[in-house]
């Protein structure tokens, strides 16, 4: 009941986001003025302002020196914080698999949903860090909150085939 109270707060910015990715991709809907079938020329001004953005914003987050700066306390702690971001640099650049192109979806998602969510986890399969990209459709949370960390509920809508939530049970990832 709660959930479905979460999912009607955000019809209205569901169909303004179906739209807005209708646009981005150039499905226009048909044009009858001032005649049938008349030409629906389009300038994709919001899909070339989506690729500057996400363009500018690469650059920035993810500059080829190392995204991850960290700020040492005293001068103790100098060499500490130096090997500490070399590892974490390290890891996004080569040891997390698919991190560099899951941020570069995730930009170009950004100005168009409002946001975009990672999730970042330790896979026991693989016995690596994986990251996987949430679009923010499948991410519910009440549209009245304005801090994700104090929202009542969040939920993440699995995409899961039958037989995968079945697999999980079985491995004891799941309970029903």
């Amino acid at each position: 009941e709660e959930f479905n109270s979460d999912l009607a707060s955000r019809q209205e910015w569901e169909a303004r986001l179906a739209w807005q990715y209708r646009f981005l991709t150039g499905m226009l809907p048909e044009k009858n003025e001032p005649w049938p079938n008349a030409s629906n020329v389009c300038i994709p001004f919001i899909t070339t302002a989506c690729i500057q953005f996400q363009a500018r914003s690469y650059g920035a987050l993810m500059p080829p020196k190392g995204a991850v700066k960290v700020r040492e306390n005293s001068d103790a702690d100098l060499p500490r914080a130096r090997r500490v971001e070399r590892y974490m640099n390290h890891q996004i650049y080569n040891s997390i698999p698919a991190y560099e192109e899951g941020f570069d979806k995730s930009l170009i998602r950004l100005p168009l949903a409002g946001s975009v969510f990672r999730k970042v986890i330790y896979d026991t399969t693989s016995g690596t860090v994986r990251v996987d990209d949430i679009h923010a459709s499948d991410v519910v949370v009440n549209y009245a909150e304005t801090n994700i960390d104090e929202a009542a509920r969040v939920t993440h809508i699995l995409g899961l085939h039958r037989s995968d939530v079945n697999a999980r049970v079985l491995s004891g990832a799941y309970y029903l």
